[in-house]
């Protein structure tokens, strides 16, 4: 199976969540419901002092913008955690 970039159809969704489910066991954190998707629970995956947003893709780059970093920071900060960003 092909993906394509982030954002697009061809992204897969089940793919990225498995991610999660792996760094969160492999880290000690928490993989966080929908993907972040919920009012109540931001992020892809919570730690005890971090809040990681993990972005998967099998293109050959991803274009990390200041909204990104943005995004995340503000909602880390709002639960008193340090925001954590990765790309695969």
């Amino acid at each position: 199976m092909k993906f394509g970039r982030l954002g697009s159809e061809k992204n897969n969704k089940k793919e990225a969540q498995k991610r999660e489910r792996k760094i969160a066991k492999e880290f000690g954190g928490k993989a966080t419901p929908n993907s972040g998707a919920m009012d109540m629970a931001k992020g892809d995956v919570r730690f005890q002092n971090f809040l990681l947003d993990d972005k998967f893709t099998n293109g050959d780059a991803y274009k990390l913008s200041v909204s990104d970093l943005n995004k995340i920071t503000r909602e880390a900060y709002a639960i008193s955690k340090e925001p954590l960003f990765s790309i695969n």
